[in-house]
């Protein structure tokens, strides 16, 4: 989407969490959940380091990112474990058939991410270019 950022079938049936993270500032969105219970997720960067960390994930789950710059490395860490890379992709078409993946679009400025649900906590390390 060149112009305007379209959501797929596919993220308007999961979580879709929408982020602007900014330089040295930390935030904390919190999404009340179908259960009952709630998630949220702690957002910082610095520099070019920026960190999503979920607190669960009961449904499969896209980051929507606003980012200054293309990502150059996605790392996930699930319940605390080590950081593994997240595969990339070329298209949302793709992201929405991967359970877990991302892309960059260039022309909105939007890093899409996708993670599976799974009551683990988890968290999300993306450096920019």
């Amino acid at each position: 989407s060149a112009a305007v950022d379209i959501p797929t079938a596919r993220s308007t049936a999961d979580l879709t969490w929408a982020m602007w993270p900014v330089d040295g500032v930390s935030r904390q969105f919190v999404n009340a959940d179908e259960d009952g219970g709630t998630t949220t997720v702690d957002l910082a960067q610095t520099g070019a380091m920026i960190t999503a960390s979920l607190s669960r994930r009961t449904v499969d789950t896209y980051l929507r990112i606003q980012v200054t710059a293309g990502p150059s490395l996605v790392e996930l860490s699930e319940a605390g474990g080590s950081f593994a890379a997240v595969p990339e992709v070329a298209t949302r078409a793709a992201v929405d058939s991967t359970p877990i993946s991302w892309t960059y679009d260039a022309a909105t400025s939007l890093l899409w991410v996708r993670i599976p649900a799974d009551a683990a906590a988890a968290t999300l390390r993306i450096t920019i270019e």
